[in-house]
């Protein structure tokens, strides 16, 4: 709630409307390698007489999944617009403006960049080519480490993670020297897990019969513990709070509480991770413009100020959407919706169509907490990175007491709950600086300056109070979902 409170206040760039021609798509030849023609790119406009004639697809919300698909989709010449309620495309790949300082809201690192690069080339513009900045290793603060992500837990020394499995089993073992047996377990549930839940999406393609010969044959690992929980796993594992601390520190990245998200999942983020982490040249919005000119070089567009109200469906087939303004746009195929399963459930679809189809996965997502909600502070320094000494690693803050075992759930659900408590004067959060993670772009665009990311869970009820003259409850829901 409040990140879109801030980001829906943001005045970035022109919001002038401009037709689309080809020039748009290239850099302009100025000193700044990244400047491009912002406005018709990422700022263009929804108007009706603006939507391409012949649409096979209608994609609702122009995030990165949603890019990606229009895209790919563009490779085969299949036509599509992706509706974005955003004054600007993106997602939380976006970029703003403030005072400024230009900070990212949403990605702050890739993992596994030999297994992501070659995803976003196959459909990208040919002519944006992104380069990568290693974290670890961006600024002379990084000190060669190599290490991603620095933890700080409790009263335990600063833990650094680090590319390849065995800096992490050497970090992990030389402040639980006792658990040796625990980790070397959990490193290899992780590395299974891992790459096993890649292989039991790709066994989807096949009849279900045969998914389920080859699901049980090569990914056992992962379905015992896609249905456990962190907290459950973790408790087979070891006994020692603090080292569950440690092992769950990413749950963060998940946005799910230890003791309902999938184990599986808690795995495979901390396996991708020790891969190396990544940030691109010029920060994420850079996907976004490698992104769209694929879809628009088959008539395909992006528009932005189209909020969806409602998903049309004829005798259960999705023929379109209605907008906010009550404009109806109607495609020959189909709708793809990137807005999320909850939103679309219970918010873009009829109820009666739910109903008809799909009451079962509504009960799942009803059953879900929805996720955990997020604060996000931008913070702009009047300094450089190389003057502060800022580091490209992100850094992660959980402030228990190391000698005490208190349960990793349990601390998570502390801070959480207590976050805007003045009696509480700590906070579990992660610190961003995403100057030091792309130091010559931010030279470039902000010379002399810098801008940090905090971010920390934190419960959406509690931020109602902030609403005035708005429906509170309707609020609260749009914000779950």
């Amino acid at each position: 709630l409040v990140n879109a409170f801030v980001l829906n206040r943001q005045q970035r760039l022109s919001h002038h409307h401009h037709e689309h021609n080809n020039k748009n798509h290239l850099r302009a030849a100025s000193q700044n390698p990244w400047q491009v023609n912002d406005a018709s790119l990422l700022h263009r406009t929804y108007r009706q007489d603006k939507v391409p004639a012949d649409i096979d697809y209608i994609i609702i919300g122009s995030g990165i999944g949603g890019l990606w698909l229009a895209a790919c989709l563009a490779k085969f010449n299949i036509k599509t617009v992706v509706l974005e309620q955003h004054y600007i495309a993106g997602g939380l790949q976006h970029t703003f403006s403030r005072g400024g300082y230009e900070f990212v809201p949403g990605l702050h690192y890739i993992a596994n960049l030999p297994l992501c690069q070659p995803l976003y080339e196959m459909v990208a513009d040919s002519n944006h080519a992104i380069t990568y900045n290693q974290a670890g290793n961006s600024v002379a603060a990084d000190e060669g480490l190599m290490s991603s992500h620095d933890l700080r837990i409790g009263d335990l020394p600063l833990m650094h993670v680090r590319e390849g499995i065995d800096n992490v089993r050497e970090e992990l073992t030389k402040h639980f020297p006792e658990e040796k047996d625990a980790i070397e377990q959990f490193l290899c549930i992780m590395e299974k897990a891992k790459w096993q839940a890649g292989q039991f999406a790709t066994f989807k393609i096949f009849p279900r019969w045969l998914q389920f010969i080859m699901s049980q044959m090569l990914c056992s690992t992962y379905i015992k513990y896609a249905s456990m929980t962190t907290e459950e796993a973790l408790g087979d594992l070891t006994d020692d709070g603090r080292l569950k601390t440690v092992l769950s520190a990413f749950g963060g990245d998940l946005g799910e509480s230890i003791d309902e998200g999938s184990f599986a999942m808690q795995a495979a983020v901390l396996g991708h991770v020790i891969e190396g982490c990544y940030y691109p040249t010029g920060g994420p919005i850079e996907f976004v413009r490698g992104l769209i000119p694929t879809i628009r070089s088959v008539d395909g567009d992006v528009l932005v100020k189209a909020r969806v109200d409602e998903i049309l469906v004829e005798d259960g087939v999705a023929t379109g959407v209605r907008l906010g303004n009550g404009d109806e746009i109607r495609s020959k195929k189909g709708v793809v919706s990137d807005a999320g399963m909850g939103c679309t459930l219970l918010n873009l679809l009829p109820e009666e169509v739910v109903d008809t189809y799909l009451t079962d996965l509504r009960e799942h997502v009803m059953k879900s907490s929805g996720g955990i909600g997020h604060t996000f502070t931008f913070v702009g320094f009047n300094a450089s990175c190389e003057e502060l000494g800022l580091r490209s690693s992100s850094y992660y803050y959980i402030p228990c007491n190391a000698t005490k075992d208190m349960d990793a759930s349990a601390i998570q659900e502390f801070y959480r709950t207590t976050l805007l408590d003045p009696n509480v004067l700590d906070v579990s959060a992660g610190i961003v600086f995403a100057s030091a993670k792309d130091p010559m772009y931010a030279n470039m665009t902000m010379p002399g300056k810098s801008t940090a990311i905090i971010f920390s869970e934190a419960q959406s009820e509690e931020f109602l109070d902030l609403l005035d003259g708005e429906d509170k409850s309707s609020t609260l829901s749009k914000g779950i979902y």
